[in-house]
């Protein structure tokens, strides 16, 4: 299971997305799918913060939850974030971590955000895998694009 890899570009410039994309508690604006968000620890800098997620997902015919605690690490000289699960709140994942990429791009800029991942579930198959992966990619995606949205709408407002 997992491992996921998301690129948008953005006419928006990158150090726009960058700081919208470091504004995690902004993140049920732009993302439907992420039903709560809630900081239990930051950085006086804000290159550290660690918060409890809460997102839903709709499974044939019911939705359902999960809640993580993930911890955010971000570095403005490399632009990007390195976040993981903490390991006293992963909830459904056996592991989460990642990459959040803001590259300069020929068009604007560009997010590129990798998952690799694990879910642990006692009904957890191939199948299933591959319905979660489908998921987890599609909520990757959304997010990614509202950033988009939201940063090129602000740029045209500004």
């Amino acid at each position: 299971m997992g491992k996921i890899k998301t690129r948008i570009v953005s006419s928006a410039p990158l150090e726009k997305l960058y700081e919208m994309g470091h504004d995690v508690m902004s993140f049920p604006e732009v993302f439907p799918n992420l039903k709560k968000i809630q900081a239990l620890e930051k950085s006086d800098d804000g290159k550290f913060v660690k918060a409890e997620w809460t997102a839903g997902a709709k499974l044939i015919t019911q939705t359902h939850y999960m809640t993580w605690v993930q911890e955010d690490r971000w570095d403005d000289a490399k632009k990007c974030c390195n976040f993981t699960c903490a390991p006293d709140g992963r909830g459904n994942f056996k592991y989460l971590k990642g990459t959040w990429h803001f590259k300069p791009h020929g068009k604007g800029s560009e997010m590129i955000m990798e998952v690799d991942y694990e879910i642990e579930h006692p009904l957890m198959n191939p199948l299933i895998g591959r319905i979660i992966d489908g998921i987890m990619k599609k909520n990757n995606e959304s997010l990614l694009n509202g950033l988009k949205k939201k940063a090129e709408k602000s740029e045209c407002q500004g």
